[in-house]
């Protein structure tokens, strides 16, 4: 992106770890023996991809039974250690965190936001006209999110993989996609093509979208 979150990246290590206090809730492990690894991972791909100016936290969650990462608008990028702790190899975690910076990227998290808020609030207003309507939000609200975010995650898969080939990964397709895989089948995560309410797509579309954008 062409803006102030472009120029070099001057993180330090140091200042990268949050600490062991909460992070908007959360709480994080900062002795994590592998955490610098992650770390790793936010600079190296901070520095190739004009996210240099941006002050990146990470997080390691004491979620030994979790296999999940996320990001949000701080940024932190978070990542169980059960994550972690599986694996550990630059080539799993760097798929992973270009995945999450992806989204702070491309600004989804702001963009779901929003739609979320405009779908309220229509129904917010036709509930004033039609007595009950505002329940319609509880149904409908997760629908359209939902639809929206499966959207945004081949948009970040896609965007992941430039991040990846910036950073000077080979075969970055090939890493994203194996990466991809791995984490999902031992998550036992995968979304059925018939979820309306699932917030990701099934891998199989995932992999095949990646896949055509080469």
């Amino acid at each position: 992106m062409k803006n102030a979150r472009g120029m070099v990246c001057v993180m330090l290590l140091g200042i990268l770890v949050a600490g062991g206090c909460a992070t908007q809730g959360q709480k994080c492990d900062r002795l994590h023996p592998k955490k610098k690894d992650f770390a790793v991972a936010v600079v190296k791909l901070c520095n190739a991809n004009g996210l240099g100016s941006l002050k990146v936290w990470v997080c390691v969650t004491p979620q030994p039974d979790v296999y999940n990462a996320w990001i949000d608008m701080t940024p932190v990028v978070y990542m169980s250690s059960g994550l972690l702790n599986e694996f550990a190899d630059q080539d799993v975690v760097m798929p992973i965190v270009a995945h999450e910076l992806s989204h702070y990227a491309l600004q989804h998290i702001e963009k779901r936001a929003g739609a979320s808020f405009g779908v309220t609030m229509l129904f917010t207003v036709a509930g004033v006209f039609i007595p009950g309507a505002g329940l319609g939000n509880l149904l409908v609200n997760p629908l359209v999110t939902n639809a929206y975010g499966r959207d945004q995650e081949l948009d970040a898969d896609k965007n992941a993989v430039k991040m990846l080939k910036n950073a000077g990964v080979e075969n970055a397709v090939d890493v994203y996609c194996t990466a991809l895989t791995v984490i999902i089948r031992k998550a036992g995560s995968d979304a059925k093509k018939w979820d309306l309410f699932a917030g990701h797509p099934p891998l199989e579309d995932r992999i095949k979208y990646v896949r055509s954008t080469e």
